[in-house]
């Protein structure tokens, strides 16, 4: 593993996240911009995540969100926006 990477930035200013928005070409929702705005990422402490699919009531565990300029490409949202859309 590389030990030349910066680490992850545990907050994001109000500036980078408008640029974010800008190169994504849409509006974070309000929720996640202030997540990313106080902890870019990271692990949720409720991370149990319930919606109703068909019908029925489902949930799914939710191990990370994306973080920006994340120390590793795989938590990156620029890697994703750049490589899937």
């Amino acid at each position: 593993m590389r030990t030349d990477h910066k680490p992850t930035p545990t907050s994001l200013a109000p500036d980078t996240l408008d640029l974010l928005e800008r190169v994504l070409q849409a509006r974070l929702p309000p929720a996640y911009r202030d997540w990313l705005a106080k902890r870019n990422g990271q692990t949720p402490e409720h991370r149990l995540v319930t919606f109703t699919e068909n019908g029925q009531e489902a949930s799914t565990t939710l191990h990370a969100l994306y973080a920006v300029n994340a120390r590793d490409s795989y938590h990156d949202l620029w890697h994703y926006s750049a490589n899937y859309g």
